[in-house]
């Protein structure tokens, strides 16, 4: 069921995501894995871009994150969002498959970040777009 959009405490440090993450070519109708979801920012601003139609998938370990994130609630007018607790050095076969996979802060709290990202990679779809930092795109399936 979905619930007015609760207004969550405004992190500064979050200021360019919206411009960022809006100019990364994520779409209308989407599938999206947000890694390190937190209390739900990011993943709730990918739910407005892909519209109702699409989906958002946002993970983290913490239960106290998960909580916060799942209060706010969601929007009519944006995809549904599922919260989910995962451990993303075990394997997330269980998630399905991606169109756009991103994350927020989440490399440095990894202890093998980049086996972490394998893994996370095959995620993908056929063709996807990886972000996990202001400045940087991946697309490590290029079909441009």
């Amino acid at each position: 069921m979905l619930h007015p959009l609760q207004s969550a405490p405004a992190n500064p440090a979050n200021s360019a995501s919206n411009r960022f993450f809006g100019s990364i070519g994520i779409r209308t109708g989407s599938r999206v894995l947000d890694i390190g979801c937190g209390s739900g920012d990011l993943s709730r601003f990918v739910a407005r871009l892909v519209g109702p139609q699409g989906e958002v998938v946002a993970v983290d370990s913490s239960g106290a994150a998960l909580t916060s994130a799942r209060a706010v609630g969601g929007e009519l007018d944006a995809a549904p969002i599922d919260y989910r607790a995962a451990d993303l050095a075990a394997g997330l076969d269980d998630l399905g498959r991606f169109d756009v996979i991103v994350g927020r802060r989440i490399l440095m709290y990894l202890p093998d970040a980049s086996g972490t990202l394998a893994r996370v990679l095959q995620l993908f779809l056929c063709i996807g777009v990886f972000m996990t930092g202001y400045g940087t795109r991946l697309r490590p399936k290029a079909a441009m």
